[in-house]
């Protein structure tokens, strides 16, 4: 399934139902909202509906790559402080 379609479903569940948390352990998302594009490859597509995001057990993330990404969300007026990282996610710092 193309990450488009995946992010309709997260979408549709998000706006019919009331959760807490959307995890990740996979690739990254390109979404649109209110026709404009959205790149990320690190946090979890909860972010653009104010929902807390985890970045689960065994995802890698490189640091510099997740600052980057946290920027330019912050940027566009997403919570950052929504992100969280499992304790068990690798670490990669170079």
């Amino acid at each position: 399934m193309g990450d488009e379609a995946k992010r309709k479903i997260v979408s549709s569940l998000l706006k019919h139902n009331k959760y807490d948390w959307v995890f990740r352990w996979n690739a990254g998302h390109t979404i649109y909202i209110n026709n404009k594009k959205y790149n990320t490859n690190i946090v979890p597509s909860g972010i653009f509906d104010g929902i807390k995001c985890y970045i689960g057990p065994d995802c890698y993330v490189n640091i510099d790559d997740l600052e980057k990404e946290m920027l330019y969300l912050k940027e566009n007026g997403y919570d950052i402080s929504l992100i969280k990282i499992s304790s068990k996610a690798h670490i990669i710092t170079k």
